[in-house]
């Protein structure tokens, strides 16, 4: 095993990646290959994207939620020195069922739909700023006014303007804005950049953001390109929080939290906190495109309470 060490204060890991090979290579005489975007300005892909989400806790029932939706990404410009990408969202679209005794839900999960955020990559394929963001978060200020006083006139139930609240801190920042509206992004383009032999596992450590604030949690993980042939790279990709590292960190926070008045348990799930990431790419080598892309993510808190996301994404071809 190559062990990678890296400390980057962002959620997207430090990735190997691979480069182009355009025949089935086995392993023990693989040479490495360069997973470059070969992109140029002007391209468009559409993807397709299905979520889903359950979750379960002790004493009460199973939750679960699915939807689908489209991203169209553009690239506005690309070279050398990293790639600016146009990231746009599509409608997204819930079971009729899913909307019952919930009337927000489809109106407050397209509120960036047709928003155009513009991203900015470095050399390596990380995504390291969204270069409109003022431009964002002015229309999406106006935005928030607008379905609120939408919402209230049509007499829609419960307290509007406090849920609303809860999402504006979503684009306060430059840094929430990719950490939460664009946070496929990183996760979708996170195989591209540098170079993998085929066959070869590649681990590395690194961080994640903390869901509950505060330091970064140190993770594990590794990438292995499992295949190439006929112009396709197929991958996999997996990672978890460093459980005795990351719970030492959790739990001295808990403490201090408690210490400072939080009521006696409410910290538990936080000191429980574990979290692990699968990822299965399909690649086109010729283009550097994703071409198809499966993601679960897997949370729990303490036993019985455990939280699953899936999120495929499916280059549309026209």
């Amino acid at each position: 095993m190559i062990y990678l060490h890296v400390a980057r204060a962002c959620a997207r890991a430090a990735v190997a990646c691979v480069s182009i090979g355009l025949g089935s290579t086995p392993a023990s005489t693989a040479q490495p290959i360069a997973l470059a975007p070969n992109w140029s300005k002007g391209d468009r892909v559409q993807l397709e994207i299905s979520k889903s989400r359950s979750r379960t806790e002790p004493g009460k029932e199973p939750v679960a939620m699915e939807a689908t939706g489209s991203i169209e990404v553009e690239v506005l410009e690309t070279g050398p020195e990293g790639h600016v990408l146009r990231w746009t969202y599509g409608e997204t679209h819930f079971p009729p069922q899913a909307l019952q005794g919930n009337p927000l839900l489809a109106r407050l999960e397209n509120l960036a739909q047709g928003r155009h955020i513009e991203l900015v990559l470095d050399a390596d394929v990380n995504v390291t700023r969204v270069r409109n963001f003022e431009e964002i978060q002015a229309a999406m200020s106006k935005v928030f006014d607008a379905v609120r006083d939408e919402l209230v006139a049509d007499g829609a139930p419960g307290d509007v303007e406090g849920v609303l609240n809860q999402l504006r801190p979503v684009y306060a920042t430059e840094e929430a804005v990719r950490t939460h509206v664009v946070r496929l992004a990183p996760i979708y383009l996170f195989p591209l950049g540098r170079s993998l032999v085929p066959g070869e596992t590649v681990s590395y450590e690194d961080v994640l953001a903390n869901p509950f604030g505060g330091e970064p949690l140190p993770c594990v993980g590794s990438i292995r390109v499992e295949s190439v042939e006929s112009g396709v790279a197929k991958l996999t990709w997996t990672q978890e929080v460093d459980g005795e590292r990351a719970r030492a960190m959790l739990q001295d926070m808990a403490k201090r939290v408690e210490a400072a008045g939080a009521p006696k348990g409410s910290m538990d799930s936080v000191k429980l906190f574990e979290l692990t990431d699968r990822g299965d790419y399909v690649i086109d080598l010729r283009s550097g495109w994703v071409e198809q892309m499966t993601h679960v993510r897997t949370t729990a808190a303490g036993p019985g309470s455990e939280q699953i996301e899936k999120t495929k994404i499916q280059r549309k071809r026209s």
